[in-house]
């Protein structure tokens, strides 16, 4: 549950950043109004946005409520994994892929867009855990397939959509996405 919560405050800060244009890695976390750099107690999860009452420090604005449901999301979501699949290779596949999820789902929320970064990590991700399943190639094999049909089905829905209605439909992010997935 812990590291689950510290994960949802890493995951959320990380799609703020690229949504906002920021360096990912480097620099601190700071306030999202004043841009103060937050102390130690700031960066509690959920400890700090209660005892705060949901408000910085330093300018006594008001955070946003998404902080604290991206830690107790994350937080609930690696527990819930963590009790059906007991500790086991399984649960590690499950909690990164959850991980990239969740992260993916918070920058959508903030800038309505699924960084290319997010997607790249699970390319990466998935054929790893592919391989060391039972049956790999089936499982490489049945993997491309089936991305590729749902991807594909819903490019050409949004596709002819997009043409019917002259209007942007779906972003790319999203049919990239349910190919990595």
């Amino acid at each position: 549950a812990i590291l689950g919560l510290c994960m949802g405050s890493f995951l959320n800060c990380l799609a703020w950043r690229i949504v906002h244009g920021e360096s990912a890695l480097k620099g601190r976390s700071h306030c999202d109004v004043c841009g103060h750099v937050l102390g130690p107690r700031d960066l509690v999860p959920v400890v700090s946005y209660l005892a705060s009452k949901g408000k910085c420090r330093y300018c006594g604005a008001r955070l946003s409520a998404r902080h604290l449901l991206a830690e107790l999301a994350t937080g609930i979501t690696y527990v819930l994994v963590l009790l059906k699949y007991d500790i086991s290779l399984q649960t590690l596949e499950y909690i990164l892929f959850a991980s990239l999820l969740l992260g993916c789902a918070f920058a959508d929320l903030e800038g309505y867009m699924i960084p290319d970064r997010f997607i790249l990590a699970g390319v990466i991700l998935r054929p790893v855990f592919l391989l060391l399943g039972q049956e790999p190639i089936s499982a490489w094999i049945n993997s491309i397939l089936g991305g590729a049909c749902v991807a594909g089905a819903l490019l050409l829905i949004v596709l002819v959509y997009e043409k019917l209605r002259k209007v942007e439909a779906m972003g790319g992010g999203d049919i990239k996405l349910l190919f990595v997935t």
